[in-house]
């Protein structure tokens, strides 16, 4: 039977260093980027086949992005939209474009089979 690979836990930022309300997509945002920075040393330990004891990596203030408070619950353009409303910040708060639609020119002559009584 294989060794299995040694555990890895990434402890995350203290609960005292975030804000009360903190924006999902920042939160995701930061848990990858912690991620991906650690990826080749705990895929080196993944793939040695070894047992070993559990490896932590601790959280590194500023290293991953800003966390920020989540201002509002609303649609973010970076999640599915089936996530429904979720606490964002003002930068992954979903925006609408709008369209401007020109002013329709006068029709002119009405023509006679559209006036009433005539035609």
């Amino acid at each position: 039977m294989p060794a299995s690979a040694p555990s890895t836990t990434f402890t995350g930022p203290p609960e005292d260093s975030l804000p009360d309300y903190v924006c999902l997509v920042c939160l995701m945002l930061a848990k990858a980027a912690e991620l991906a920075g650690h990826a080749p040393e705990w895929h080196k330990l993944r793939d040695d086949g070894r047992d070993g004891p559990v490896q932590v990596y601790p959280w590194r203030p500023g290293k991953y992005g800003e966390i920020r408070p989540a201002l509002v619950e609303g649609l973010s353009n970076m999640l599915p939209t089936d996530a429904g409303l979720v606490p964002l910040c003002w930068d992954h708060l979903a925006s609408i474009e709008t369209q401007t639609v020109p002013r329709v020119p006068p029709a002119g002559r009405i023509p006679p089979g559209l006036l009433k009584g005539r035609g």
